[in-house]
């Protein structure tokens, strides 16, 4: 209870006592002739004042818990605005490690090679039946017994060690080579295995992915697919097409 509200609860029942010692000495009231007149007399005085500073207490009371709850909603606030802060900080934190992670990502690819292919062309070796038909002038073969794909290869970044591919099925090694330099180019032959021949046997094409894996100068080993679609020129023609290229996602490790 604030000093104000004391005050005032103080007057009022002074000026009640007052007024009941006023009342009972000029008024011309009897004194209490027994105890229980006694007793009502006192209840009758003391009531008001009772009721008097129970209201006050209730009055008070709903102050205070005003008050509480206003500090509890200003605590709330600053708590909230804290977390907000803290959020601003986690994302700042956040959006700088995502920037170091670009800044290290772009200065370890300038450290990547950069391969290419071209000049690819396909070459098959058949059984005994390949002969000419004389109504149409075309080729007819029955299966391709050898195929070996060949390709440029050329690196027009950095040094890349330790180059391989690697059919996917089998896991064998077509081809690799140990140092592929900055700006060289090397020549590549991939013997395709008996396999993929049968495939390409069966359904006259033939689509396949091979593992290429290299390193680079940090120590990052590199692994790409390198896709080929092989299919005869023409019908019943002993000579394909082919069509080469490597994914352009890198995935790497260290």
């Amino acid at each position: 209870m604030n000093q104000k509200s004391l005050n005032w609860g103080i007057a009022i029942t002074g000026i009640w006592l007052t007024v009941i010692i006023i009342v009972w000495f000029f008024g011309g009231l009897k004194s209490p002739s027994s105890l229980n007149e006694l007793g009502d007399a006192l209840a009758g005085i003391v009531a008001p004042i009772a009721f008097l500073w129970l209201i006050m207490g209730y009055v008070q009371q709903g102050k205070q818990l005003d008050q509480n709850t206003k500090a509890l909603e200003q605590q709330e606030r600053a708590l909230q605005l804290q977390i907000d802060e803290m959020q601003k900080g986690i994302e700042q934190q956040r959006q700088l490690v995502q920037t170091q992670k670009e800044q290290q990502s772009e200065q370890r690819q300038l450290l990547f090679p950069k391969l290419f292919i071209s000049d690819f062309q396909a070459r098959a070796a058949f059984g005994n039946n390949l002969s000419a038909d004389n109504s149409s002038g075309e080729y007819i073969y029955d299966n391709a017994v050898f195929i070996t794909i060949y390709f440029n290869l050329e690196n027009l970044g950095e040094d890349a060690y330790h180059f391989k591919i690697i059919e996917k099925k089998t896991l064998e090694c077509l081809e690799n080579i140990d140092l592929l330099k900055r700006s060289d180019k090397a020549e590549m032959k991939l013997h395709l295995s008996t396999e993929l021949v049968d495939q390409l046997n069966l359904n006259k094409q033939l689509e396949e992915l091979f593992n290429v894996s290299y390193e680079c100068k940090n120590g990052f080993e590199i692994q790409r697919d390198l896709f080929m679609q092989l299919y005869p020129r023409n019908v019943n023609s002993p000579f394909f097409h082919v069509n080469m290229h490597l994914d352009k996602e890198l995935k790497y490790e260290a």
